[in-house]
């Protein structure tokens, strides 16, 4: 099995009433970290207030807020945050993925899910290791 991304209903919807509506640009995202506990699956259903498959990292991580993902250039239907956003562990966790939102409230559920990204397997860490998140997003023929 492979690593699985999904862009969440609500965040294609968002683009879509940007784009051809007449609906505010979020001007800032962020990362958020999936914890591996309990962890059922990711859906394009979810949302920042009801994610039945899920729960997020929230006080396992030094960082005060979710971490901005700072977008570069737009090329070739992708963008991409060219320096990896850093997570710092402050205990034993596993993570089994990420997702980007609207909000930097760790552990908030309001706010705008764009992206879900579920890793292969789960990711262990300890006290003070780090993750480093490059995160892609892409626009082609599949809406993927």
């Amino acid at each position: 099995m492979a690593d699985t991304k999904i862009s969440s209903k609500a965040g294609r919807d968002h683009g879509l009433d940007v784009k051809y509506k007449d609906g505010t640009k979020i001007t800032s995202w962020y990362i958020g970290l999936i914890n591996s506990s309990g962890f059922t699956a990711i859906s394009a259903d979810d949302t920042m207030a009801s994610h039945a498959g899920w729960t997020e990292l929230n006080t396992q991580y030094d960082e005060a807020a979710r971490v901005e993902w700072a977008p570069g250039a737009v090329s070739n239907q992708e963008v991409v945050n060219a320096t990896g956003r850093v997570f710092t562990f402050n205990t034993s966790i596993g993570v089994k993925g990420y997702f980007t939102t609207s909000d930097s409230t760790k552990g908030g559920s309001s706010g705008t899910i764009d992206d879900l990204y579920e890793f292969e397997s789960t990711k262990n860490f300890n006290d003070d290791d780090t993750l480093t998140i490059t995160h892609t997003h892409k626009m082609t023929n599949d809406n993927s």
